[in-house]
């Protein structure tokens, strides 16, 4: 029977958290959903009909597949929006590795909260490179959800904030740091960001305590604790997080008993052993042409197949090779698409859309036997490995960190319904065997390397054995010490720099330093810098490297659709003998720059070429838009603001009159003490006192 949700009984919603997730989802939460939103279980009743749980900080653990994104942002909204507990932070700050999960994310967060009748009391930002995240800083009374990348919202919480004016660092610093739910999804993703998010667990909790209580929850399927100790949080009083894991009534049995046998794969034909750049390219080519092949014929009509690549480059060349070999083929495809962070978020919507219509006919034709589904290949990189509910019948993967293999794994029948069927397969690239290296794509070499043998002992077992499920799988893989001693090892977070509280006391001051430059926070936020993004963009005009100025501007502004995520190594190695462009707001001008950080919206030549719309970023100069825009305006300046401009002057004392009445109303709207209000009361009536000088 289908509950009703109308009238009366919606009024009811906020009583019964199971009834509020069954609205917003449209199906019943798992048991540890229910936990994180309400505490344990009331033994007296069965209706979850609990005051809440106390929002401390935590560490979730829960396999692919089992809602972690639905269970926190519906456990904020149920505790926060909808019961109105102060006790709950009024900003939910979502943080994601990848750019690709910060869409998908607040879509769903979006649709929740629409269909909670919410849309009016909560809003919803994104925070991302080269979108407007609007103004949610201005709003610092409301409830709101940002939804961002690690390097856009960490580097606002260190006060450096990439991709915006410096003058509106220490509002987000502030805000980012007081009166906050940070939410980290997909920790083993983030590298040292993960470590700096400790760190300021423990700041706003020990070392500068926050006005407003901010925690933090730490969320993946392969978690681990070792990054939250930290010499600083070993000798600080601060209780350690509690860590919640699934249970016994947590296993919906399709998930729990899922099979994903896999097995080896290797190239039949061996190739003469040469030396030099030009013998490594056929070497690589002869590989993919046989990956290939063997990717095609184990196809099944009307399923999925799931090739992942570590590198953009060969998941290039791969869906490449594939689309030509089946492009006159009758075999049941709808197709093949290539799916990697680095397309415009335009063209990648595409690839996206057709992988989610796939799925949604897949899943139809479950219920419906009707219901035709064509064939498709996806080729993509580890973009794949988290927030995306797909099910494939065949998983091509190449061998990568165990971490990473295990979320991949999840994309192999994820819904339980191939059992029988359902096959995965590992593979080697010939670059991604060389031993010499010290990272083979974005991962340590020596994490590839553990994933490696970790992986071969999963093939063997299910090659000398009959084994179930995949969980049981991974079970027996741990009873054997030292195999088990290899996945705490591979699972264990690496090292990385981090900040001590001396690192963020300097940051309070956002001066800029004697050769008018700012401290560089890119380690504290990403391990490697390189594999950092800017967006860039392009456009058209005479070849010259003059200042863009603001009166010369005739073309469109930037749009968020035709920016493209670059790492900021491969850009920099791209840009050598030609130019680029960011946009200078006081000079009201697009200036030439020689050096690329992370974060910056980047201007480029279209006639310098990068892009294929096909492939994606390219760095080839042969690749060019055929889209001929002249440049524009990035964005509304920061000196345009329309919240302070009047057609009218306006009398000093009446507008330090207008700023006190509106820090009463923020203060009495955040409840903040007597002593602390009245200072932010006082200091608002007072801050413009000095234009009353002659000066002025």
């Amino acid at each position: 029977m289908e509950t009703d949700f109308e009238g009366a009984a919606f009024a009811r919603l906020p009583d019964r958290f199971d009834l509020v997730f069954e609205k917003a989802t449209m199906h019943r939460p798992h048991e540890y959903q229910k936990r994180i939103a309400c505490g344990e279980r009331n033994q007296l009743s069965d209706d979850w009909m609990l005051k809440g749980n106390t929002c401390s900080s935590m560490l979730i653990g829960a396999p692919t597949g089992f809602g972690k994104t639905s269970a926190v942002v519906l456990a904020w909204l149920w505790n926060r929006a909808m019961k109105r507990r102060n006790d709950w932070p009024r900003r939910l700050v979502y943080c994601l590795p990848m750019r690709t999960l910060v869409e998908q994310t607040v879509a769903n967060s979006k649709q929740w909260v629409e269909r909670l009748k919410l849309s009016k009391s909560v809003s919803i930002h994104k925070l991302m490179g080269g979108e407007d995240p609007g103004e949610w800083d201005t709003n610092v009374e409301q409830d709101t959800i940002l939804v961002g990348t690690q390097e856009m919202l960490i580097s606002r919480a260190l006060n450096r904030g990439y991709g915006m004016s410096p003058y509106r660092w220490p509002m987000h610093f502030g805000l980012l740091n007081n009166d906050c739910l940070w939410v980290m999804d997909e920790v083993q993703l983030m590298g040292s960001g993960l470590w700096t998010s400790a760190q300021l667990d423990w700041m706003r909790n020990d070392r500068f305590k926050s006005l407003k209580p901010c925690s933090t929850w730490w969320m993946s399927a392969t978690i681990s604790r070792n990054f939250l100790e930290t010499l600083d949080r070993k000798n600080a009083t601060l209780d350690k997080p509690k860590c919640m894991q699934l249970q016994a009534q947590d296993k919906a049995h399709e998930l729990f008993q899922a099979r994903r046998p896999c097995d080896l794969w290797k190239p039949s034909r061996k190739t003469k052993r040469q030396k030099g750049k030009e013998a490594a390219s056929d070497k690589l080519k002869e590989f993919i042409r046989e990956l290939s092949d063997a990717v095609i014929a184990e196809h099944i009509t009307g399923s999925l197949s799931l090739v992942v690549c570590n590198t953009v480059g060969i998941a290039q060349q791969l869906f490449q090779q594939i689309e030509a070999a089946v492009a006159d083929t009758d075999a049941g495809y709808s197709g093949v698409v290539l799916l990697t962070s680095r397309f415009r978020a335009s063209d990648r919507k595409e690839s996206q859309d057709r992988l989610f219509e796939f799925e949604l006919r897949r899943k139809q034709a479950l219920k419906d036997d009707s219901i035709s589904v064509p064939g498709l290949i996806c080729v993509c990189t580890q973009v794949i490995e988290v927030g995306v509910d797909i099910s494939a019948r065949r998983l091509w993967s190449e061998i990568a960190p165990w971490s990473s293999t295990v979320q991949r794994l999840g994309r192999l029948n994820r819904d339980g319904y191939l059992n029988e069927d359902a096959k995965g397969f590992f593979w080697e690239s010939p670059s991604g065997s060389d031993q010499s290296k010290q990272f083979i794509g974005p991962y340590e070499a020596k994490a590839v390397k553990l994933g490696r043998e970790l992986t071969k002992e999963l093939v063997n077992l299910y090659a000398s054995d009959s084994v179930g499920s995949a969980k049981e799988a991974i079970a027996r893989l741990s009873r054997n010490e030292q195999t088990e001693a290899k996945i705490e090892s591979a699972l264990t977070a690496s090292p990385a720099h981090y900040p001590r509280a001396i690192d963020v006391h300097g940051l309070f001051s956002t001066e800029p330093d004697v050769f008018g430059g700012y401290t560089d926070v890119s380690p504290f936020i990403r391990t490697q810098d390189k594999n950092a993004d800017a967006t860039v963009f392009w456009r058209d005009w005479e070849s010259d490297n003059r200042l863009l100025r603001r009166g010369t501007l005739n073309g469109p502004p930037f749009s968020a659709d035709e920016g493209c995520a670059v790492p900021v190594g491969k850009l920099s190695e791209f840009l050598k003998g030609k130019g680029a462009w960011i946009w200078n707001d006081k000079l009201e001008a697009w200036e030439p720059i020689q050096d690329v950080r992370p974060g910056m919206l980047v201007l480029l030549r279209r006639t310098d070429g990068g892009y294929s719309r096909e492939f994606g970023w390219t760095g080839n100069e042969v690749d060019k838009l055929s889209v001929q825009l002249p440049p524009g305006e990035p964005y509304e300046r920061f000196t345009d603001d329309a919240f302070c401009e009047s057609r009218v002057w306006v009398a000093l004392g009446d507008h330090l009159n207008d700023t006190e009445q509106e820090a009463e109303r923020i203060v009495q709207a955040l409840n903040l003490n007597d002593d602390f209000g009245s200072a932010v009361i006082r200091a608002s009536s007072e801050h413009d006192i000095g234009k009353s000088l002659t000066p002025w």
